[in-house]
């Protein structure tokens, strides 16, 4: 209960209004989802049993989900490197 009291004084001391504990949460998700961390360790990690609910956590808007799936289409439709030559 401390850490939650320490949470409220410093957003209040901020001037951040409506931010809770639970934010952590989305912000973690939101940011694993990013970094391509697969959704069963994420889940895992966070306590979910629930695909429905993981996704509710994930918090990308439009232009965001793009540009992770532009990243990721370059990424994997990139010439492999072969160092080996014939």
């Amino acid at each position: 209960m401390q850490l939650r009291r320490a949470l409220q004084k410093a957003c209040k001391a901020a001037e951040i209004f409506g931010f809770t504990f639970h934010d952590f949460r989305h912000c973690a998700l939101t940011r694993w989802h990013t970094m391509k961390v697969p959704a069963a360790t994420a889940m895992r990690m966070a306590g979910q049993s629930s695909v429905q609910s993981f996704k509710k956590y994930i918090n990308m808007d439009a232009r965001e989900h793009a540009e992770v799936f532009t990243n990721c289409l370059q990424e994997y439709s990139a010439p492999a490197n072969n160092s080996a030559t014939a």
